[in-house]
């Protein structure tokens, strides 16, 4: 009997931690789940998705932690080998968020990771309160990104690829 329960224990003890568990500070490729494209910050600035090439800077997404708000952590997302800041990535609005047009999608202290079921994360803007969403779920190669309200589906998960520190 107390046998099982210290198994019991244990498992809600590492559950709990497993519910906590925030992202480590590094370097990301960061991919999507439906079309296993990664995120590309190019030089007009549109965040888009292209084919995986570790061996490309712009590909390289340092993401570290910033602050505690409310209870969340949020982080800062930089991209390429400079570590300049995602503040000035734009995400092009969906038909349905024009009125998130002018509405520029800061990096700093503004991104949420949701981890979903599955071990990816939906990406939420606290700016915006939107998710960076894979229009329709297309795959086309430098297909523009944009930011959406949250839905959850496979277009809008990401998989973290570790890559370094």
């Amino acid at each position: 009997m107390k046998k099982s329960i210290l198994i019991f224990v244990a498992f809600i003890l590492l559950g709990l931690s497993f519910a906590k568990a925030q992202i480590q500070e590094g370097m990301y490729m960061i991919v999507n789940e439906k079309t296993k494209k990664a995120l590309i910050c190019p030089v007009d600035g549109l965040l888009r998705q292209v084919a995986e090439n570790p061996n490309e800077p712009r590909q390289k997404w340092r993401i570290e932690t910033t602050q505690t708000q409310n209870g969340g952590t949020v982080y800062k997302i930089r991209y390429g080998n400079n570590g300049v800041e995602a503040k000035y990535i734009t995400l092009t609005p969906s038909i349905e968020n024009i009125f998130l047009q002018n509405v520029p999608v800061y990096g700093d202290s503004h991104w949420r990771f949701e981890k979903q079921s599955n071990g990816n994360y939906c990406i939420y803007n606290n700016r915006t309160n939107t998710f960076i969403d894979v229009p329709r779920g297309k795959s086309d190669e430098n297909l523009a990104i944009i930011h959406f309200k949250g839905n959850r589906d496979d277009n809008q998960r990401w998989i973290l690829k570790r890559i370094g520190n």
